[in-house]
């Protein structure tokens, strides 16, 4: 997923978050000792300012949006790069940083390292004179089969997990309360069949309380 575009007003780093939040419990969520040893197995792969709670009323897993994205460009309006690549290489970003300064790393790897730490996070805005792409793959989760992955002997589906709601394709939010900078969803047929049998049974369920008065 890339997205590319201008914000509205100065936001800090450490202000805008991407991730994953739902609308209501994951009903079919494994034992807390399945949970934590996955992302026990994960740690090494998320940032020290990964936040997350799945056994919430609304859960949620965040990090700071530019020490989540693969790519990263901070450009001139004028100088903006073609969002889908070059002839050459399609669909590939290209990190840009050097508008933040010579401190910020230019390799993607390195940048998100060095955001990783909220001491840096606090030190730069998102400017609203400025284009900034954002380039990002969700390398866990096998959209096609629903799977999610974190190792090659360890997969499973999730949709049992889930259940009748979707999931966020792409997203970042302000932590401020100023609501969502953009936000994907993306169903599956096999997201949509408990949506249908949630629906049906909170349609019963009302009927019932109906007849009753």
């Amino acid at each position: 997923m890339a997205i590319q575009g201008q914000f509205k007003k100065r936001t800090r780093f450490d202000k805008c978050f991407s991730g994953q939040e739902f609308y209501q419990k994951i009903p079919g969520l494994p034992s807390k000792r399945v949970v934590d040893t996955v992302f026990s197995l994960l740690s090494s792969k998320l940032p020290p300012t990964f936040q997350q709670d799945v056994f919430a009323d609304t859960p949620f897993f965040l990090s700071p949006l530019v020490n989540t994205v693969q790519g990263f460009a901070v450009e001139s309006p004028e100088n903006k790069q073609d969002v889908y690549g070059t002839e050459e290489s399609r669909f590939t970003i290209e990190e840009n940083t050097d508008l933040l300064g010579p401190e910020v790393p230019k390799d993607g790897e390195k940048r998100r390292k060095y955001f990783a730490v909220s001491e840096n996070l606090e030190k730069y805005h998102f400017e609203p004179n400025l284009v900034y792409t954002f380039d990002y793959y969700q390398h866990f989760l096998d959209i096609p089969s629903l799977k999610f992955v974190v190792t090659s002997f360890l997969k499973f589906d999730i949709s049992g997990i889930v259940g009748p709601q979707p999931l966020q394709l792409s997203m970042a939010k302000s932590m401020d309360g100023d609501g969502y900078f953009w936000n994907f969803e993306i169903w599956h047929k096999k997201l949509l069949e408990f949506h249908k049998e949630d629906v049906r049974k909170r349609r019963e369920s009302e009927a019932s309380e109906g007849d009753g008065e």
